[in-house]
């Protein structure tokens, strides 16, 4: 998994932004979701989707401690809601 991103300098080297192409973020919000994001569209609260999660063995794809948020799989989601 990997969000392709480029790197930009600032003015003579100080600083550097990434950027991602608008593709790329699509294709990423197609496949992972945070809880708070499922839990918005699909309705139970997160605390009752981790729940759910954990009780059909689905884990973040990435962890909070690497990335400041539990990333999940948008299909794991599709597993524990109702469509």
């Amino acid at each position: 998994m990997s969000l392709a991103s480029h790197k930009i300098s600032g003015d003579h080297g100080h600083y550097t932004i990434t950027r991602f192409l608008p593709e790329a973020i699509t294709d990423f919000g197609a496949q992972f979701t945070t809880l708070a994001r499922a839990a918005e569209i699909h309705g139970p609260g997160a605390k009752e989707l981790k729940q759910s999660l954990k009780k059909i063995g689905a884990k973040p794809e990435l962890p909070w401690r690497a990335v400041g948020a539990d990333i999940y799989l948008v299909s794991d989601i599709g597993k524990v809601v109702p469509t």
